[in-house]
Formats: C-alpha cells, structure tokens, sequence
C-alpha cells in the first residue's frame, strides 16, 4: 500500500513540473521542429574528372577495317590515342568492295528502268498513231484504239515510278559507298579508339561506337558524388577547390554548373549518392580526363 502511494506521489510530481516548464503542447498548438540550423560550410565529395563534350563516333555501314586515317602530328602514324582531328578528318575507311559491287547493280537497275520507259513512250506513240488512222478511217475499231493509248499512258506512269526507284536505289548505293570512309563530325582530341585493322563492325539500330572524341579538353568537367545530406545545399556558382593524385599538394579551382544535382540518384546498400557538376578550367592542360577528383564544394553558411 505504502509502494502504491508513493508511485501516485511521483506521478502527480511529474505532472506538475511538465506543466510548469511547458512538457506538453497547450491546446491547439503542435510540436515544432527547431529552427536555425545551418548549413555546413563546406561539403567534400570524390569525383571524376569527365570531358565537357564527347562525341560518339560510329560506323552507318558493315564491313572490315581496312585502315585508319592518317594522325596530324605526322611520322605517317595512324589516327590512334590522342591523335588531334578537325572536322572531316579521315578516321578509318571500312572495306567499300561489297558497296561498290551494290552500287553497280543499282546503276544497270537504272538503265533497265530508263530503258522501260523509253519503250513505253514508244509504244504510246504506236497507240497515238494507230488511234488516228481509225479515226480517219472512220473505223469501228476506234474504241480500242482508244482504250490501247490509255493502256500506254499508264504503262508509261508505272515504268517513271521504276526509274525514280531506281535513282533513289543508285543514290542510296552511293551514300552506303561514302560512309565506308569514317570522318570525324567535329574538331577534337581522340580519347578512345575501339578498333583494330582486320575487325569487322556491323551496323544495326545502334551504330557501333568506334572511336570517342573530345570536342575541348581545355574544359572539363568534374562529376561528383555528393551524399544526399549534403545535395540539398549545392547551387550553381558556388566555388571548388579539389585535389588530384598527380599534382600531390597543388590546388585547383572550379564552379558549381549547375543550380542543382542530377535527380538521378545512385541509390547504394548504405547511402544514396547525386551528382553534382562542376566547371574546370584547364587551359594549361595539366589535367587529363578521367582522373579521380578529391572536392571541397564552398557552401554558404547563413541561417535557413
């Protein structure tokens, strides 16, 4: 009885002194989440170091590699791993004897198809001709003269519907024969070649990808991969410093490129990670693409 007393006594205790120091919400109020709380000042990441502009080169035609185009440093060495192209540079010439072959018989497909046409324009003329010497005559027959020129004039529309078939398989045996021979699209840097002399590329619904070019590597860009804590903090413009293994103790700078992280998340067994964009400016080329970026993204740190 004595234990039972003194619980009530501790309870009625418990409630006073919530009540004195505001324990419990008064009625129609609710609990509120603490303001104030600021941002943190600096967010650090890891990153890559990515080109700014990489243009996928493939090939539109299926054949063999016959060669590579010529590298413009000169030494007659082939277009390889760093190898400087402007637009229209030559990159590599796939095996044009199957497309030469295509191009010939799309060409005798042509003459063939002139060739109907002429005759069909002749055997309108017979119709015409014949036609008119039953009319002259005043021959029963003028009813199926008439009906044989119909005939041939329709003969003549089919056979200019088989030459412009033909013409258009002509041009695209030739288009087929001008895409053996690869150009680069842009003026760059070659990052990655994908082929070899002797290997054999099909074409499909996706071009395969043989050679990768960088449009500037004087600007590059760091992808970053930021925690989800921090991602909410990151705004186009705020200052980076990061670092990279092969310049031990030297600093470099860069800008926040975007107003906000990537909304693609890369979603890990413990932590969920967004990418963050930041400019480089590598005008002096020391940096290479690709190379493992320690950042330090500058956060403002005023009051939310």
């Amino acid at each position: 009885m004595k234990h039972r007393v003194s619980f009530g006594i501790a309870v009625t205790l418990l409630v006073g002194v919530c009540a004195g120091v505001g324990c419990f919400p008064s009625a129609g109020n609710s609990l509120e989440v603490p303001q104030g709380l600021a941002r943190p000042k600096v967010v650090l990441a890891v990153g890559t170091m990515e080109p700014s502009e990489v243009v996928d080169v493939g090939a539109q035609v299926s054949g063999q590699i016959k060669r590579f185009g010529t590298d413009a440093r000169g030494k007659g060495k082939p277009i390889d791993f760093g190898s400087p192209v402007k637009e229209g540079t030559v990159l590599a010439v796939i095996d044009s004897t199957r497309h030469e072959v295509k191009r010939t018989k799309a060409r005798a497909d042509l003459k063939r198809a002139e060739g109907g046409l002429l005759l069909a324009q002749a055997r309108l003329r017979l119709a015409e001709r014949e036609l008119e010497r039953a009319e002259k005559a005043d021959s029963p027959d003028v009813a199926v003269a008439k009906a044989t020129v119909e005939v041939a004039k329709a003969a003549i529309v089919v056979e200019e519907g088989t030459v412009a078939q033909a013409k258009a398989g002509l041009e695209l045996a030739e288009l087929d024969l001008g895409h053996c021979t690869i150009r680069s699209p842009v003026a760059g840097i070659v990052i990655d070649r994908r082929v070899n002399v002797g290997q054999i590329v099909r074409s499909s619904l996706e071009a395969p990808s043989l050679f990768l070019i960088a449009r500037d590597l004087k600007k590059l860009q760091i992808w970053a991969a930021v925690k989800e804590a921090d991602a909410v903090h990151i705004a186009k413009g705020q200052s980076v410093t990061f670092t990279v293994d092969a310049y031990p103790g030297r600093k470099f700078g860069g800008k926040v490129a975007d107003d906000q992280p990537r909304l693609k998340a890369t979603i890990g067994k413990e932590k969920v990670t967004y990418t963050v964009v930041i400019d480089v400016d590598n005008s002096d080329g020391k940096l290479l693409p690709y190379l493992t970026a320690m950042v330090a993204i500058q956060v403002e740190g005023k009051k939310e």
